[in-house]
């Protein structure tokens, strides 16, 4: 189930992490639900770089695909898709 705290594996799990919670989150922007893209500020660091859950060290590399993936369906003013696609594409914001 969708949420403002993201998605998990499974819905009994308590560890949303960036994979699923992007891979949803695009999933139902495609077939016009509307979701808020401020669900993926708990994935941004204070250093400004995404990770897949809290406590992750290194990058999962499907997680920052399908981060990567969501952040191509920003609509301007969507700031934190914008940094989430300049992060994933190895772009400098």
């Amino acid at each position: 189930m969708h949420s403002d705290n993201g998605l998990a594996w499974s819905t009994t799990a308590n560890v949303k992490d960036v994979d699923d919670t992007a891979m949803g989150f695009r999933l139902l922007c495609q077939h016009g639900y509307d979701v808020r893209a401020d669900v993926f500020r708990q994935f941004r660091g204070e250093n400004g770089e995404f990770f897949c859950f809290t406590g992750q060290s290194g990058q999962a590399v499907t997680g920052m695909f399908n981060l990567y993936r969501a952040s191509q369906t920003r609509f301007p003013g969507e700031t934190i898709l914008d940094e989430a696609f300049h992060f994933t594409s190895g772009e400098i914001a």
